[in-house]
């Protein structure tokens, strides 16, 4: 077995995919587990992505309640389009509970998105929030 391709103190072990432009590791995201992916570009060191990726999880709680209230944005379009015949109503509160934070990926310059699991609410699509250490969370997109 190889050598780990990065090894950060608090976040452990990565391994190279996509000819080491990402690295791949996992986090916890408030006690459950989540894929934590550092996206390297020419720019992108290794380290600094990490220390983005260390400032998400020291604040999970305060970034989770605001990536929660971005996606309710999708609710109205779940609830007028998507929400089959066969699935319950569900109220914005029970709505939100479905999603699970699956997928933290860390870009240069402190950006970041954060990959939803939206369970079956949108037929296996998934939530993508980009966003900024400096400039809170954007745009918001179904994925997949």
């Amino acid at each position: 077995m190889s050598a780990p391709a990065f090894t950060h103190e608090r976040l452990g072990a990565f391994t190279s995919f996509a000819d080491g432009v990402e690295l791949w590791g996992e986090a916890q995201w408030l006690g459950e587990p989540c894929k934590l992916v550092l996206v390297i570009d020419e720019a992108g060191v290794a380290e600094e992505l990490a220390a983005t990726a260390c400032a998400l999880l020291d604040q999970a709680e305060t970034w989770d309640a605001a990536l929660r209230r971005a996606a309710l944005a999708l609710y109205d379009l779940w609830a007028s389009e998507w929400r089959g015949p066969d699935h319950p109503a569900l109220s914005e509160d029970e709505w939100i509970t479905q999603l699970r934070l699956a997928e933290i990926a860390v870009y240069p310059a402190g950006e970041f998105a954060l990959g939803l699991d939206a369970a079956d609410l949108f037929a296996g699509h998934g939530i993508l929030i980009s966003g900024s250490l400096s400039g809170g969370l954007g745009e918001v997109d179904l994925a997949g």
